[in-house]
């Protein structure tokens, strides 16, 4: 039932539900961070300036993109242009029981870890808070979460730096 739960969240957000073997290949930060500079103004179809923008390596970039290609999350057309197909976050339909999961989790508490030490306080916002929630209404307010992010996106994308949040 809970997976069913949480498949129907899927498919109302902004997720592409992969098979665990290619959520093991594509649940790096990057790869998402890559569907969102595809889907931004003033996108480049070009390795080195994906790979200055990302702050990763162009052999990063290109096997990215061939993993995004191949998983027909991205596609390029004849003159070259490259478009997003799919949704920007990527999960695994048993990802409660998926140790990748669980491994790109922890990898990306460590990323946000380091960001405190290599970012100043005017450059990242931090805030954690308590919340009273009732075990009911997880499923609405992971919906909120998600529209949250949409809306976000929607409001500070142009020509935005490419970032990560944490919620």
């Amino acid at each position: 039932e809970i997976t069913g739960k949480i498949q129907d969240l899927r498919s109302e957000s902004n997720t592409t539900t992969v098979d665990p073997e290619t959520y093991a290949k594509l649940a790096d930060w990057h790869y998402s961070a890559l569907i969102v500079l595809v889907r931004s103004q003033g996108f480049r179809n070009d390795t080195q300036w994906i790979a200055n923008r990302l702050g990763i390596s162009p052999r990063e970039v290109s096997a990215a993109l061939d993993q995004l290609f191949a998983a027909g999350i991205l596609e390029q057309s004849a003159d070259g242009t490259i478009r997003a197909t799919k949704a920007v976050d990527i999960s695994t339909t048993n990802e409660m029981n998926f140790d990748q999961a669980i491994t790109n989790h922890l990898l990306q508490l460590k990323r946000a870890s380091l960001a405190l030490h290599q970012q100043s306080v005017l450059e990242r916002e931090f805030y954690s808070l308590p919340l009273l929630v009732n075990p009911k209404n997880i499923d609405s307010g992971k919906r909120m979460i998600r529209e949250f992010v949409r809306t976000f996106n929607k409001e500070m994308e142009a020509n935005g730096e490419i970032g990560r949040a944490h919620v």
